[in-house]
């Protein structure tokens, strides 16, 4: 019984440590740090270009996608 504990701690810490690997390696891979383009409605003048939020600390403010900034620009 208490070989099964030590063996249940031991896989538990490890599926926990393999998935917070895999959290990081996906942002690495698909969060952009390139700047966002937005073009609106075909218009060269209405062109602007945005800083991508890369790894910009994380809050609520600080995590709006290109859509959410192309909406902001759009509306004022």
């Amino acid at each position: 019984m208490y070989e099964l504990s030590i063996i249940a701690v031991i896989v538990f810490s490890v599926i926990g440590i393999l998935l917070a690997r895999m959290i990081l390696f996906t942002k690495r891979k698909f969060v952009s740090t390139a700047p966002c383009l937005i073009e609106i409605n075909e218009n060269p003048e209405l062109i602007k270009e945005v800083e991508g939020r890369g790894e910009q600390p994380v809050s609520n403010s600080s995590r709006a996608s290109c859509e959410e900034r192309r909406r902001y620009l759009r509306n004022g």
